[in-house]
């Protein structure tokens, strides 16, 4: 039997992407040394009421789920009702929107208890508090209601990545559902070196999850990881799925190096890199990532307006994304940039500087991916969601609520900065960034592909334009699009 059962649920989800649950399997690490844990991914999971019900009459402690702030809550709920309503295993939830909303959350009455923040620890001696019938009070990181009041226990300080134990792989019932198939037929399976990231980005959850701060696998943990997964997994492709990958560029140089001295047959790219460190980034560091057979980073871009970045922190300058793009000229490696709007503030004017160095960077280095415009979420636990609150947004009360906020609702939401038009502006601005790129790195769909090649001409004429009037083939795309998800 599972002593403890962890779910990932449904969300919006791109097509093929089925990368690892890392969240939750990370936070088994050291429960799974313990206990005998259960994780199911509702993702490739298409009959879990069956699979859950199941385990759930073996008589689980607990069942823990990772929650995100947007769809997936509607998941979390279900499947919180269902535990409820089908054993008495207490229902535990963590995650980014969890931790954002601690009280709020342990206020659910399907909820019983929240962990807040990293989860090794926490659920490790949560579950020996519940297994052996002891009090809660004395665990960091933890909220739960007693007698129908919620309490809350101090936050748990940060953990060395380096202390963890390796990834338990074995509690999925088939790893081979998250190896998916890259270019020339690669196999590729995603991978975390490093939790955070110092900058201080308005928009992001890192500032409240991570208090701003980075944390790292040393390289030769990294190098360690990377030869037992291809040699247990028979990998061609890793995908790092790092916050912010380049912080410490000597660190990012020796996995480089490693790579090349310890003749591990892969390539790989990066999630998360910040254009500040792309900067500093010298001809032979570059090289050395090239050799290494580093094929890709994500830079977020967010804004072409000096004013956006300074009013978000990004810390950086379009001027330096622009010099930054220029460094991977001529190699393998491939940047792909991401964007966004509807920033309080923001004029149709910045919106079209946007378009504008986006575009500026696609001409200058023929090989980037451009990425997409996505309109902005003001997320709770976010410096930006403070911003929101003050120019008149109304945030939701319940999970449930908090669930409709995803960009396909976006028309919907209460952005008391925008009128309709410009809301509809922006939506349209970012299904077209998607749908004019048969590249784009999140959508893994010979369909898309099909589509994308098709109307991708339209669409960057309507894109650099800010033209979407009569938008048949935008309407017919994005349904198309939406039917992918």
């Amino acid at each position: 039997m599972a002593d403890i059962i962890l779910i990932n649920p449904h969300g919006t989800k791109f097509v093929g992407d089925f990368t690892l649950p890392l969240g939750l399997l990370q936070s088994a690490t050291y429960i799974s040394q313990n206990y005998n844990v259960k994780l199911l991914d509702l993702r490739v999971k298409p009959n879990w009421k069956a699979s859950l019900l199941e385990e759930l009459k073996k008589g689980p402690y607990f069942v823990g789920i990772s929650t995100m702030t947007g769809p997936n809550l509607i998941s979390a709920l279900e499947i919180s009702k269902f535990v409820k309503d089908n054993s008495n295993a207490l229902v535990v939830w963590g995650g980014i929107h969890a931790t954002s909303l601690p009280i709020e959350t342990a206020k659910e009455p399907l909820v019983d208890i929240v962990v807040k923040g990293e989860g090794e620890e926490t659920f490790n001696e949560l579950a020996d508090s519940i297994i052996n019938n002891r009090p809660l009070n004395n665990i960091k990181g933890v909220y739960y209601k007693k007698n129908g009041v919620v309490k809350s226990n101090p936050d748990r300080p940060p953990i060395d990545l380096n202390k963890l134990p390796q990834i338990p792989f074995d509690i999925l019932d088939d790893v081979e559902k998250y190896v998916w198939e890259g270019e020339d037929g690669n196999r590729v399976m995603s991978y975390m070196s490093s939790r955070g990231c110092p900058q201080q980005c308005t928009f992001c959850y890192i500032t409240d999850f991570y208090k701003s701060k980075w944390k790292w696998f040393d390289a030769e943990r990294v190098l360690d990881d990377f030869e037992y997964m291809v040699n247990r997994f028979k990998l061609n492709h890793i995908y790092v799925n790092d916050d912010n990958f380049f912080v410490d560029l000597k660190r990012s140089e020796d996995i480089a190096r490693g790579i090349l001295d310890r003749k591990i047959d892969i390539s790989w790219d990066v999630l998360g890199a910040h254009s500040a460190s792309v900067l500093r980034m010298t001809p032979e560091f570059i090289k050395t990532l090239d050799k290494s057979r580093c094929r890709g980073m994500l830079i977020g871009a967010e804004t072409g307006s000096p004013r956006i970045h300074k009013l978000i922190r990004k810390n950086i300058t379009p001027e330096m994304l622009i010099r930054g793009n220029k460094k991977f000229i001529g190699t393998n490696i491939i940047p792909t940039y991401s964007f966004t709007s509807g920033y309080p503030t923001e004029t149709k004017q910045e919106l079209q500087m946007t378009v504008d160095l986006l575009f500026k960077l696609w001409k200058d280095n023929k090989n980037i991916v451009p990425g997409n415009i996505k309109p902005l979420m003001p997320y709770p636990g976010t410096p930006l969601y403070q911003i929101a609150l003050e120019y008149g947004f109304n945030p939701p009360k319940t999970a449930k609520n908090w669930a409709d906020i995803t960009w396909d609702n976006y028309m919907k939401l209460d952005l008391p900065w925008m009128t309709q038009k410009e809301k509809r502006l922006r939506v349209d601005l970012y299904y077209a960034t998607v749908l004019m790129n048969p590249e784009y790195m999140f959508i893994r769909n010979k369909l898309f592909k099909t589509v994308t090649s098709i109307v991708s001409p339209i669409m960057k004429f309507r894109v650099k334009n800010l033209n979407f009037n009569l938008p048949l083939e935008l309407s017919a795309a994005r349904t198309i699009h939406h039917g992918l998800l």
